[in-house]
């Protein structure tokens, strides 16, 4: 089945190497998938951190921001403390950074692929 509009997203979208392609159809709750090979497809699910009876969980990843920030706000509040507010304001805005570096990053597949599209292939002569 060929697609109309087509979409790619994800691991498919990049470097111009894949030609993976989908389309949600919400309105009958179903994705469709051009490209593959295989009739077999594994979909993950990533959660919102938001479970049923409304407690929310945190990443592991983002304790140290979390443990910062709150280091660095004591600061505020315990004026014997305030000379060390700007350390504690730097090694917060590192953790920020570590942890978005972190998330932000590519995947192996996705670096392959970039690198893979910048590339193109001709007959020596």
């Amino acid at each position: 089945m060929d697609i109309k509009d087509a979409m790619t997203s994800g691991y498919g979208a990049k470097g111009g190497v894949n030609d993976y392609n989908f389309t949600v159809d919400w309105k009958s709750r179903r994705i469709y998938l051009d490209g593959l090979d295989s009739g077999d497809v594994v979909l993950i699910y990533t959660s919102s951190g938001l479970s049923v009876d409304g407690g929310t969980t945190v990443s592991d990843l983002l304790s140290p921001v979390i443990e910062s920030y709150l280091l660095w706000r004591e600061t505020y509040w315990l004026k014997d403390l305030v000379r060390e507010r700007a350390d504690r304001g730097r090694e917060y805005n590192n953790e920020v950074l570590k942890a978005r570096n972190f998330i932000n990053s590519l995947s192996f597949n996705q670096l392959r692929d970039i690198l893979l599209g910048t590339a193109t292939q001709a007959a020596r002569r």
